[in-house]
């Protein structure tokens, strides 16, 4: 059964890498985001914050998200532009919704069809009951 996983895994990775695909059928591209992490420093309790991340398309393809991957709920994403053209930027609006008091620190990983696939930003802060 390993075998058989690990053998499936690297004809994929030889397939994407081969094509410039990836297992959406979308071209690879590249991208940057800025900044990597975000502190908000401290929030007052029950008090949502967002902030905004920008998203460069520096490559010749279309970029598309493919998935957010959050921690918990508490973490808020607000977006509805997916693809982002070549050249262009878009702003991702996340957020924390401040409903549990003291230090948070979130990961939030964004698929995309991009060489590395996964991009990986930070929240951070403490949230103060007064």
């Amino acid at each position: 059964m390993i075998v058989f996983v690990v053998f499936y895994f690297a004809l994929d990775y030889l397939y994407i890498s081969r094509n410039n695909k990836t297992r959406n059928d979308h071209k690879l591209t590249t991208s940057i985001i800025e900044p990597k992490t975000y502190d908000f420093g401290l929030i007052p309790f029950g008090q949502p914050k967002l902030t905004r991340f920008k998203l460069v398309n520096t490559g010749k393809n279309d970029l598309y998200i493919e998935n957010i991957e959050k921690e918990c709920k508490c973490v808020v994403f607000e977006n509805d532009t997916l693809v982002v053209k070549p050249g262009r930027f878009i702003n991702l609006s996340i957020g924390y919704d401040a409903s549990m008091e003291g230090l948070f620190y979130k990961v939030i990983s964004i698929k995309m069809n991009t060489k590395d696939e996964f991009k990986t930003l930070i929240i951070k802060g403490v949230v103060d009951h007064k």
